[in-house]
This record gives C-alpha cells, sequence and structure tokens, in this order.
C-alpha cells in the first residue's frame, strides 16, 4: 500500500502544496478559536484530534489509517455524556441501574469510525464500490428488527431506543469490517492494533492498582455519571483493604472482560513463537495482563482467562503452532507451582463471598422474571426496570438496583427466547467459522482465527455471572465476528459472492508458517 499520493493528478500542484497548505491554515485558525477557553484536556485531544486530520490528506487510501485510529482508541474509555446528571440520577432511582445506556454518549472511538463510515459511503455512492452481504448477515438483521419492535412494546422506551440505536452502530461496524478486512493486506495490522489495546489496559490497571486512584483518568473533565462515578468496590487482601484495580473502564469487572478478549491474542503469538517477527513483544504484553487481570480481582475473569487460555493452548496445538516439547514444559511448570498457587488461588476465589450469594439471588429472579413476556421479552435495557416491580413471592431483591449478573439471563428477559437464540446462534456460528478457518495456511487468518475463538469461549463462562456493559467490549465482540467473516470472504477464491461455496482452507504444515508470513 502506498503511503503517500506522489501526484500522478494533473493538478498535482494543487493537491501537492496548496491543499496542505490551506488545510494546515484552517486547522491553526479553528484550534486557536476551540483552545481559546478549554480544560486542558480538552485541549490535548483536540490537538490530538486536529493532528490526527493531517496524515490522511498525504494517503492513496486512509481507511487503513482510520480503522487503525479506531481500534487503537476503543480501550481508551473516553466519552462525552450528554445527558443531564440530575435526570441521569433520577432515572436511577426510579429504575436503578441500567446494564446498558442511560443517555446519548458520544465516545472518543466513534470520532474514527464516522470518518470511516463517511470515507465508505462516499465509496459506495460516488464510485459504486460492491457490498459484501453473506447469508449469515440476516441472522443479526431479523435480530435488530426484533430488538426494535421490542421498543413499540416496551414500558422504558427511552432506554430501549438508546440500546437498538447502539445495536445499529455495532452492526454497521461488522458490516464495514466484512467489507474491508482483507488478511493479506491488513492482518499484521490488525495483530498490531489489538495488542497496542491490551498495552493501554494493563499499563492503567497496573498503575491505578499501585497507586490506588479510583476515579475516571481524566476526573470530570467529560462530566459525571450519577452513581457510576461514585463506585467505591474493595477487596480484603489479608489485614489490608485495597481498592480494586479498574483499568480505563472504570469498574473492575469490564476491565476483567477487556483482558479476556486481548490475551489469547498474546498468548497466540507466544505459542508462534519466532513464526512471529518480535516474538519478544507478546511476551511482555501478556504478562502485563496477566498482573492486570490479577489486579482486578474478578473471579468470573480469572475463572474465563483459564478457559480461554485452555482453548487456545488446544488450538494451537491442533493446528501445528505448538509441539508437544512445549506442551511438557507447560505442564511441568504448572505442576511445580501448584503448592504455590493453590492456596493463592483459592484465597482469591474466596474472597468477596457475599457477592457470589448475591449472584444466585440474582439468577433466581433473573429465571422468575422470563415468564413476563417469554416471546417478545421487556425490551432491550429494562430488566433492572422491570426486576423492581415484579413479584417472585420473595421479601426483598438483594442489590435490586443493580442488573442482573448474568447476561444469558439479561437477553432471554429482555428480547424473549426467539432475540437471545438470534444473538448467542450469530454468535456461535461465528465461532464456528472461526473454527473452520484455523486451518488456514495464511498466518494472520490462522493467529486470529483461534484468538477469537479463544476469546469467545473465556468471556462466554464470565458472562455467566456478569454482563457485557462497555461500548468497546461489545465493538470487540462484533469487530472479531466482521474479522471471521472477512477473512472467509477474502479465503473463498472460487467464488467470492457466492455464500453457497465454502472457503477453501487446506491444511497446514506449521514448517510452512514462517515463509507464507515473510511473503
Amino acid at each position: 500500500m502506498a503511503l503517500f499520493n506522489t501526484g500522478e493528478n494533473k493538478n498535482s500542484f494543487f493537491y501537492g502544496t496548496l491543499l496542505p497548505i490551506l488545510w494546515g491554515a484552517c486547522i491553526a485558525g479553528i484550534a486557536s478559536i476551540i483552545l481559546w477557553k478549554m480544560k486542558k484536556v480538552w485541549t490535548l485531544l483536540v490537538i490530538f484530534g486536529l493532528l490526527a486530520l493531517i496524515p490522511p490528506i498525504f494517503m492513496k487510501d486512509s481507511l487503513y489509517y482510520w480503522f487503525a485510529i479506531y481500534i487503537v482508541s476503543l480501550p481508551s474509555g473516553v466519552h462525552k455524556n450528554f445527558g443531564n446528571e440530575a435526570s441521569i440520577t433520577g432515572l436511577q432511582d426510579q429504575v436503578g441501574l441500567p446494564w446498558g445506556l442511560s443517555s446519548p454518549i458520544l465516545f472518543l472511538h466513534d470520532l474514527p469510525l464516522l470518518m470511516l463510515l463517511l470515507i465508505w459511503a462516499h465509496r459506495l455512492y460516488m464510485k459504486r464500490s460492491s457490498f459484501y452481504w453473506p447469508k449469515i448477515n440476516y441472522i443479526p438483521l431479523v435480530l435488530l428488527v426484533w430488538c426494535a419492535v421490542g421498543a413499540l412494546l416496551s414500558v422504558h422506551p427511552k432506554l430501549t431506543i438508546l440500546e437498538v440505536i447502539r445495536l445499529c452502530k455495532f452492526f454497521i461496524v461488522y458490516l464495514f469490517v466484512i467489507n474491508h478486512v482483507d488478511p493479506k493486506k491488513m492482518g499484521t495490522l490488525l495483530i498490531y492494533c489489538l495488542l497496542s489495546g491490551l498495552m493501554i489496559q494493563g499499563a492503567v490497571t497496573i498503575g491505578k492498582y499501585k497507586f490506588q486512584a479510583v476515579g475516571n483518568i481524566f476526573g470530570d473533565a467529560f462530566g459525571s455519571s450519577g452513581y457510576l462515578a461514585s463506585a467505591d468496590l474493595e477487596t480484603e487482601l489479608g489485614k489490608e483493604s485495597k481498592k480494586r484495580g479498574k483499568g480505563t473502564f472504570g469498574h473492575p469487572n469490564p476491565t476483567a472482560m477487556h483482558f479476556e478478549l486481548m490475551m489469547p491474542l498474546a498468548l497466540t503469538l507466544i505459542f508462534a513463537g519466532t513464526r512471529f517477527k518480535h516474538p519478544w513483544i507478546p511476551w511482555i504484553l501478556f504478562s502485563m495482563g496477566l498482573v492486570g487481570l490479577y489486579f482486578t480481582f474478578s473471579r468470573g475473569g480469572m475463572l474465563g482467562f483459564m478457559l480461554g487460555s485452555l482453548v487456545c493452548l488446544a488450538l494451537s496445538y491442533k493446528r501445528g503452532f505448538v509441539s508437544w516439547k512445549l506442551i511438557a514444559i507447560l505442564v511441568l511448570t504448572i505442576l511445580v507451582s501448584l503448592p504455590v498457587a493453590i492456596p493463592k488461588f483459592t484465597k482469591y476465589l474466596t474472597t468477596r463471598v457475599e457477592f457470589f450469594e448475591e449472584r444466585i439471588s440474582h439468577w433466581q429472579v433473573g429465571a422468575a422474571m422470563i415468564q413476563i413476556n417469554p416471546f417478545m421479552g421487556t425490551g432491550l435495557n429494562t430488566s433492572t426496570a422491570m426486576r423492581r416491580v415484579f413479584d417472585y413471592d420473595r421479601d426483598e431483591i438483594t442489590d435490586d438496583f443493580l442488573p442482573i449478573h448474568n447476561h444469558y439471563l439479561i437477553g432471554i428477559i429482555e428480547t424473549g427466547i426467539i432475540g437471545a437464540f438470534l444473538y448467542m446462534g450469530f454468535f456461535a456460528k461465528i465461532w464456528w467459522e472461526a473454527f473452520k478457518l484455523s486451518r488456514s495456511e495464511h498466518f494472520a487468518v490462522r493467529v486470529l482465527s483461534v484468538t477469537i475463538m479463544s476469546a469467545y469461549a473465556g468471556l462466554s463462562l464470565h458472562l455467566v455471572v456478569d454482563f457485557v456493559t462497555a461500548d468497546a467490549l461489545h465493538s470487540y465482540l462484533w469487530i472479531y465476528a466482521g474479522i471471521i467473516i472477512a477473512f472467509r470472504k477474502s479465503l473463498n477464491q472460487p467464488s467470492q459472492n457466492s455464500e453457497n461455496t465454502e472457503p477453501v482452507i487446506p491444511k497446514a504444515d506449521p514448517v510452512q508458517f514462517a515463509s507464507v508470513y515473510r511473503k
């Protein structure tokens, strides 16, 4: 991919000299006006934002640039809440804490996403670019329509509509990925961008735990978020009480989920060894992620990570990444460390036992709430509100302010059995497609396929005791799904537009990986 447009255009003076000067002058003028009375955090973000607009001017294809910016900015957690703090707090007093949005929010990663969509729309309209639509897309499309119909029947339509709009955004992101991601052009770029997210999350989590910082990184520069801003969770470590590491998401549990989604990539690259250009990078990032995950003190996150790691090890061995020799070393290391690890791990899992007891109460209530409307559900983002008025023959609900801590129960309650079947069935189908693609000869395809399968497996266990709430986590789930379908399209050489033809995936020879990757 050529980085700069060298000027085959007849108006090379205008595009190569005059336009950059005019654009730079506009940026300087806008910056001077905006930064006049702005907080320091906003000042820095605006400066970086304006600087980010400069490189695409000289690029032949800016899609790769904005896509990389989008992936890297996902774990930042920076957002602007446009809701009134008093109204949000009043809503939470009335209906409890929704698992989704309670007011319109603009995330930092929405800005490069907007640039991507504008470029894509221009190419579709002006250049008549092709639009890839495989049959699997009908599953999330029907889910989207189903949730939109549910919004018409929701007892809290505002909460439901906000989540339906956000679901539309995730679906559009998925469509963009399947239409533009190519393993030969973007496979390595994807790997490095995702690894950068793991580095950011690991560094922030370790730093916030070390300095016992519980607030947002940027304070209240982007507005307060009601009860979420004052959340103060603690864990007992011997005689000393310490705050849990919260990373960029402001809460330990979504931080742990981010590690579950990212760490399998580093682990897969570790198994790949020298077949990855810089084999020391995944070792460092995996170590940072493991320490960060430990500091979240998320039992569900740790169990999910362990399951994901086992799946990653099994798949890496099956697909030729790891040898019996390495497995023997791993087993020996585990056996030697068991005397020290078992007491530590037991203590880790038995802290805050009262929270696990509350999970059981959540499940009992959630299982009973399914009967409210098992067909259509109560509407996206309304389970907490409905939980307060639901008669389930109990004296009280433990922590009825919080959402039910089981993602699957929430899905069935809010979208009905059909909606939950569509949602879970779609990602199960993606997992199966990733399993087939993991036999590919292409290094990036195989690495990311194993990564996505392992990440999905680990997160699926964690969601038994928790739920997905962060915008970035939802985005990763749909981006991963899009990557798999995009890779399948790219490897489907006989007929890339035919859904009836399965991709040709030859059985890989591990010895060929180094030469294939270097090519």
